[in-house]
């Protein structure tokens, strides 16, 4: 049983740098890199999110057009899992990050009127936190509060209700 689960995560492993390769270098996202050559180290860079410490495990540039569109991805009824759901923003250009986000979240009277009921997802920010499990940066509505950022799980089931953010 340990050796199958071994295996297991082998497997997993390999899957997620070929996802990580995929994703930066077929698709066309900009990783920024925490890497500092000074040091020979990685320096991971630190966020704070609703509470919550994260690590950036792979972010892009922000992007200088500040008008948005966001992005139907799935049919009504239809959902995917988090990594396939990132891999399709690549695929779609629609690979805003975290500090497209938090631009939105500050300028909330510049989101589109209508789009109250659905997540706002900025996929080209992958986060890391604490317990090791991968999320990406969110929008939700809240009616007490207004626009409130989150991180949502990649291991996730991400319905039509999400949508991609992409500047237009």
């Amino acid at each position: 049983m340990n050796r199958n689960l071994s295996w297991l995560k082998v497997i997993a492993l390999i899957g997620l740098g070929v996802c990580c390769f995929l994703t930066t270098s077929v698709y066309g996202a900009k990783p920024v890199s925490s890497y500092d050559s000074k040091k020979s180290q990685p320096t991971p860079k630190i966020v704070v999110i609703d509470d919550r410490m994260f690590t950036v495990d792979e972010d892009v540039v922000q992007s200088t057009k500040h008008g948005r569109e966001f992005v139907v991805f799935l049919k009504r009824d239809e959902s995917v899992v988090g990594w396939f759901m990132h891999w399709q923003a690549k695929r779609l250009g629609t690979n805003l990050g975290l500090a497209d986000a938090r631009y939105d979240l500050r300028n909330q009277k510049n989101l589109p009127h209508g789009i109250q009921n659905a997540y706002l997802v900025y996929a080209g920010t992958v986060l890391c936190d604490q317990e090791g499990n991968l999320g990406i940066p969110l929008l939700r509505f809240d009616f007490e509060n207004g626009w409130v950022l989150l991180v949502r799980k990649l291991g996730s089931e991400y319905h039509s209700g999400f949508r991609l953010a992409r500047s237009k």
